[in-house]
């Protein structure tokens, strides 16, 4: 669920950027330079999710007597 939460206040930025360009007013691309930040910041989240914190996880450990095993 977060991540869908993430590409939702991801993608609003974007929208209200295109809305200020059309509107000529609200500074446009301030919003779309947000939007790029803020995509940044989630890709860096979901990154550390899928490197780090899924290897915490029992269940993704390797198996006992693998090669891989004995680098644990």
């Amino acid at each position: 669920m977060p991540g869908i939460l993430a590409a939702i206040a991801t993608s609003v930025p974007i929208a209200v950027a295109g809305l200020s360009l059309l509107a000529k007013s609200g500074g446009g691309l301030y919003w779309l330079f947000a939007a790029v930040v803020l995509a940044f910041i989630t890709g860096i989240g979901n990154a550390w999710v899928l490197l780090v914190e899924i290897v915490r996880d029992a269940r993704y450990r390797p198996i006992a007597g693998s090669i891989a095993a004995d680098r644990w």
